[in-house]
């Protein structure tokens, strides 16, 4: 693994417990990136800019990077990380408002498999619940719970199991 990528990587993980650090250890990842031509860790460092600015509330600025993300990552040819991308793009989209995030979503599908697959069904729940498509959400966080059983992801559990009970109360269920 590259030196680049291996820093985007690191950031990356940082997102969820460290935004701020994420974002800065990302920002250096791409610098980084760009000095070696390393398209993949760019994208992987532009990613977690978007996703450091998602959780610091800069919603405009998360749906810019994400996008720069996925235009790096389609440009090389590199699927996997494009759809990685349009993942977290879509939930971004969503928070925004713009409608296009079910379909980021449903052009990423396609290239993930295993816990990345279950995170976008994830993803796709929480967008449909945000919708008010209550039951499409709840069937959608069933099928990513599978999912994150298989892979033994407790954080990624967690986190269903609290949009899932968010939206029971939505629902009026006790």
């Amino acid at each position: 693994m590259s030196q680049p990528l291996e820093s985007a990587e690191n950031a990356l993980e940082l997102v969820m417990a460290e935004p701020r650090n994420a974002s800065k250890a990302a920002s250096a990842a791409l610098v980084l990136a760009r000095e070696t031509g390393d398209a993949e860790a760019a994208s992987v460092a532009e990613r977690a800019l978007g996703l450091a600015a998602r959780e610091l509330h800069d919603i405009t600025g998360a749906v810019d990077h994400l996008r720069a993300a996925v235009r790096i990552a389609a440009r090389a040819r590199l699927e996997l990380r494009a759809a990685q991308a349009r993942m977290s793009l879509c939930l971004a989209l969503a928070y925004k408002g713009d409608t296009p995030a079910l379909r980021e979503a449903d052009r990423a599908a396609p290239a993930l498999r295993g816990v990345d697959a279950a995170r976008l069904l994830m993803q796709r729940a929480l967008i449909l619940q945000r919708l008010g498509r209550l039951d499409e959400a709840l069937e959608g966080y069933r099928r990513a719970q599978v999912g994150f059983r298989r892979a033994n992801d407790r954080v990624w559990q967690a986190l269903l199991l609290n949009n899932r009970g968010v939206l029971h109360a939505y629902r009026g269920a006790q």
